[in-house]
């Protein structure tokens, strides 16, 4: 049985997996088989920067938003599953406008309801790309009509519909927020979870942009972790704003290592190799997007994407797609 025709299964059985509570369940098909990992997974994840290209001989943002350049990407790379940070939503005149939502039903990926393939959280505080200091909303040009900014966050599309989706706050507040939070962020920050059932088994996902200090964001991967230390089979991938080389001297909090993504892999959570620079897009010389799979899963032929032509970059960063499949000592016989 193919993927495809199994979506037809998941969507029936929602409401029974809905009554499994936290348990990990995994369907069954006429053939009894679960997710053999025979086929991969294409996957991607893209800081898309609220769609706003920025100019391919010079980075600088050009205003111009182009949600159908980010939607072909995804599309051109053949991916499944996407973890998206930067997204946005607008007041359009008398309606909103979901980014999310909007790349969704460009994918055609609304089967059941796009709300069911695409989840978006914003953060809090909102990030003064959203919202100034001063409390205006930001505006913008969306097919020449002015856009007021009500949101900002992380997205999850993907091809199955999302399970029991859950928001993780990172932002730790401390009743003063002039100040920051615990760890002295200025932004809100989060991380978006979610399973599907693909061939029959079950996958976790998840994504994540961790805050532009090392010292801040190794403090949230901690607090992230341990939210997750149950979640398995795990696929996660996000902007973690630190490259692997990178150390701390003075991390804002206790328990983390010198080098603070080597916490991903005392979880259990190998990165995808051999990955590359996608930082920033007009001439990456960064490495701070990053997949990383479970024990039971594997990453293969990962790799930036490059994202500008036509004297424009899609972002400021350029995507990572990569495969997933079940380790071979993982997969049925």
């Amino acid at each position: 049985m193919t993927r495809l025709t199994l979506l037809w299964c998941v969507v029936v059985g929602v409401g029974l997996l809905a009554a499994t509570g936290n348990r990990t369940a995994i369907t069954r098909s006429g053939h009894g088989a679960a997710w053999s990992g025979a086929d991969g997974i294409s996957v991607m994840t893209y800081n898309a920067h609220w769609a706003e290209q920025t100019d391919a001989r010079t980075g600088r943002w050009t205003g111009e938003i182009d949600l159908g350049r980010i939607a072909r990407e995804i599309r051109g790379a053949g991916a499944e599953i996407v973890f998206l940070q930067e997204l946005q939503s607008y007041r359009v005149g008398a309606r909103q406008l979901s980014e999310a939502k909007a790349l969704a039903r460009m994918l055609g990926w609304t089967r059941g309801g796009v709300s069911t393939h695409a989840m978006f959280r914003s953060t809090a505080p909102l990030a003064t790309w959203c919202r100034r200091n001063s409390g205006r909303a930001v505006v913008r040009s969306l097919d020449g009509r002015p856009a007021r900014c009500l949101a900002h966050g992380n997205a999850l599309l993907s091809k199955w519909p999302l399970l029991r989706g859950a928001a993780i706050n990172l932002f730790r507040p401390d009743g003063n927020l002039l100040d920051g939070d615990l760890y002295g962020a200025p932004e809100g920050r989060n991380s978006l979870r979610a399973s599907i059932f693909v061939d029959g088994g079950a996958l976790w996902i998840a994504t994540l942009q961790l805050g532009r200090q090392p010292e801040i964001a190794a403090c949230q991967l901690r607090d992230l972790l341990e939210t997750l230390d149950r979640v398995r089979p795990l696929l996660l991938g996000g902007d973690f704003n630190i490259e692997t080389r990178t150390e701390v001297s003075r991390p804002r909090c206790d328990g983390v290592p010198p080098r603070p993504l080597d916490q991903l892999a005392r979880a259990g959570l190998i990165r995808g190799e051999p990955a590359g620079r996608t930082y920033p897009a007009f001439r990456p010389d960064e490495r701070i997007d990053h997949l990383f799979a479970s024990v039971g899963l594997a990453l293969r032929h990962v790799r930036p994407q490059d994202n500008c032509y036509r004297r424009r970059c899609s972002s400021d960063h350029r995507p990572l797609v990569a495969e997933v499949l079940r380790s071979p000592s993982t997969a049925p016989r």
